[in-house]
């Protein structure tokens, strides 16, 4: 059994927390967060320590994996110092904010003693892993043009709503299209070109905690897709995914409004919001770590690697540049 040490206690690692409890080669162990109240609703189902940051909770709890779930701002931090105290290391999406941090972060990975990932979750959505079993087996025929939704209302519930900051969370471009462009990659390989529009640099930036964004990103067997991310759906709205394949031997489609129910409204603190659930017994949160999990007792290569989630916010600062500038951005060394 894997001792698990959670750092952060708010909705996310709410979320792992009781998907760890439902894992039998799981205990979590210990929980650190500054805030006493957040850790102590996971120590009321639980019963585990809490610390008041990772550096207590490394020098006073025996454990083999930490698992990051703050803003982030501080995964970078967070993440070197828990690899190079030779643990292994879940860390939530996106893997830094920054991609000097990216670097940082996949270098102390590739030098240390335990695995590392990032809770690209969209892998383990069963419709995404289908749809991309499929696009690889030619299922569709040559694909052409992709088209993809993510998004609902603002989300209320960060801590000082550090995701209304554009310089701490990036945005939709960042925080929501990560997930897209880590998906995309899987399927249908590297980005060579991306272009943008958006109210990240308007709307988001002026404090009106409202963001979207088109995204169209062109990759080197020349397929395109259009990423939509959005943060605009009124409040008490559902929280939106769809996919549409466009191959040269037909279409594929789903979204979590018909084909697939994936539906959940929260209030988080008298704001009514939706984020995405899965209506299926276990939920790919508890998916994904379960299968970090197994990777660390098999000795086997998360599904997910640092490069993969470096790549994935190469194209989130891609995005973010072009919606800036207006411009296309060249990736690669693409012309």
């Amino acid at each position: 059994m894997l001792k698990i040490g959670l750092i952060g206690a708010g909705m996310m690692g709410q979320v792992h927390a009781r998907a760890y409890a439902n894992l039998p080669q799981a205990q979590l162990v210990a929980v650190a967060d500054p805030h006493a109240d957040k850790a102590q609703q996971i120590v009321a189902e639980s019963g585990v320590r809490i610390f008041g940051s990772m550096d207590e909770l490394l020098a006073n709890a025996d454990v083999d994996v930490i698992d990051i779930c703050l803003p982030t701002p501080l995964h970078a931090v967070h993440a070197v110092k828990a690899l190079e105290a030779g643990k292994h290391v879940f860390c939530e999406k996106p893997v830094t904010l920054t991609m000097d941090e990216a670097r940082q972060v996949a270098e102390a990975a590739r030098k240390a003693r335990g695995k590392f990932t990032v809770g690209h979750v969209v892998r383990f959505f069963p419709e995404y892993a289908r749809a991309h079993d499929l696009l690889i087996k030619g299922e569709v025929g040559e694909p052409k043009v992709i088209h993809t939704l993510r998004g609902g209302g603002f989300p209320p519930w960060s801590l000082n709503n550090w995701m209304g900051d554009l310089n701490q969370s990036g945005g939709v471009a960042l925080d929501l299209a990560c997930h897209e462009f880590d998906w995309l990659r899987w399927c249908l390989g590297e980005v060579t070109r991306v272009f943008a529009r958006g109210l990240a640099f308007t709307h988001l930036a002026a404090g009106q905690n409202r963001d979207h964004a088109l995204i169209v990103i062109r990759f080197a067997s020349g397929v395109l897709a259009h990423v939509e991310v959005t943060w605009a759906v009124p409040r008490g709205g559902p929280f939106l995914t769809s996919v549409e394949v466009a191959g040269s031997r037909g279409i594929m489609r789903f979204d979590n409004q018909s084909s697939m129910p994936i539906r959940g409204y929260w209030d988080v603190e008298g704001a009514s919001t939706a984020v995405p659930e899965s209506p299926l017994a276990a939920s790919p949160f508890q998916v994904e770590l379960e299968h970090f999990l197994n990777c660390i007792l098999e000795d086997k290569q998360p599904l997910v690697s640092v490069d993969d989630a470096v790549k994935a916010l190469e194209l989130s600062w891609a995005a973010l540049d072009s919606i800036k500038t207006g411009q296309p951005v060249t990736l690669g060394g693409a012309q």
